[in-house]
């Protein structure tokens, strides 16, 4: 069941996802004015509601308040993942306050009481956020009044902007890159030297659809079988929005913005109107409720596309639902890889993402 928030809450979080929780605050939770909190001292209210970033658990816990009749929100943003490098201060929290909520990206995790589904909330087209207390002057008008703030990025990365601003393209933003895959990979398999051997030999070949076949068997083999099952979900969706992501930079009419040193911001930006959106879902979570998710609905509502990998109202942590689902996967992208025209007109491409989608469903 969702669980509902009061109309003022506070918020103590690093810069970083301020505006992540605004969009949460705004969208999802129907929250009114949200208190941006730096000093805990600051918590005026013996009796009140504070979202608590992950990052900022152990300062939160080992804090010393007068009073801890408080009710504690926490969004999982990586999902299974954080709960386990999280699980120790979470348990501290329940201990010492009367009421914590912890958010999860999936319904992975039903049999956790504890645990609230993003699942059970939808994206609402109606704000409800009208005052953010405690940020700059720069942020609030980037968050209320964003036509100006879009101008202001357009302008001054111009040389980057004014390449997209007229042109019809399908964009994707984020990382889908192979040393990314590696990385995760060789965390999780260091262990198996010949495994990360071969794999990385197999992203040589990333470009030749006939070793596909290859990249999936990772799946099929024990040592990736025996993994917990939010690490082999978060690889599964690393694998399989890189192979096709390097596949989709090769059409005309497809753009990925991958490049963090480019602070071209299009995810926050409403200018760009011939822009088609790409949403691959959430790597570690099947939820349609996250921070991308709600950028494109405000900025990119009627001009975006999902590629349903994985489907919300589905446990896939159950049985052989998750292996039956990677094989659909797999011939799924086989079928659309075959597609090489890539000098078609940007219809034609949006129109073999509808196809991928049909091909998804069964």
């Amino acid at each position: 069941m969702a669980k509902i928030f009061n109309n003022i809450v506070y918020l103590f979080s690093p810069e970083h996802r301020f505006f992540h929780y605004f969009f949460y605050s705004d969208y999802v939770f129907n929250i009114n004015k949200l208190k941006i909190i730096k000093n805990l001292n600051l918590i005026s209210n013996s009796s009140c509601e504070i979202i608590i970033d992950q990052n900022f658990l152990s300062e939160f816990i080992n804090f010393n308040f007068q009073n801890y009749d408080k009710e504690i929100n926490i969004i999982l943003f990586n999902d299974g993942i954080d709960y386990e490098i999280h699980k120790l201060n979470l348990e501290k929290l329940k201990l010492k306050f009367s009421k914590v909520n912890i958010f999860s990206l999936s319904n992975f995790y039903l049999k956790d009481k504890n645990i609230i589904s993003l699942n059970d909330y939808k994206i609402s087209n109606k704000r409800s956020l009208s005052e953010i207390n405690g940020v700059s002057y720069f942020k609030k008008i980037k968050y209320f009044y964003p036509i100006f703030y879009s101008i202001y990025n357009f302008i001054r990365y111009f040389n980057y902007s004014k390449r997209i601003i007229n042109n019809q393209r399908i964009i994707f933003v984020g990382k889908a890159d192979i040393d990314s895959v590696l990385t995760i990979l060789q965390k999780h398999f260091s262990f198996n030297n010949e495994l990360l051997n071969n794999f990385s030999n197999i992203f040589k070949k990333i470009d030749n659809i006939d070793y596909i076949e290859d990249f999936f068997n990772l799946f099929d083999l024990d040592d990736f079988k025996n993994l917990k099952f939010h690490t082999k979900y978060h690889l599964v969706n690393l694998v399989v929005r890189t192979i096709l992501v390097v596949h989709l930079k090769k059409f005309k009419f497809f753009y990925h913005k991958e490049s963090t040193r480019l602070p071209l911001d299009l995810l926050h930006s409403n200018i760009y109107k011939k822009t088609l959106m790409l949403d691959l879902g959430v790597k570690v979570g099947n939820s349609n409720v996250y921070s991308r998710s709600l950028f494109i609905n405000r900025f990119y509502k009627n001009s975006n596309i999902k590629v349903n990998f994985f489907f919300n109202d589905i446990n896939y942590n159950s049985s052989n639902i998750f292996h039956e689902r990677i094989e659909v996967i797999k011939k799924a992208l086989i079928s659309f890889f075959k597609y090489k025209k890539f000098d078609c007109s940007f219809e034609e491409l949006k129109n073999q993402f509808l196809e991928l989608n049909l091909l998804l469903k069964k």
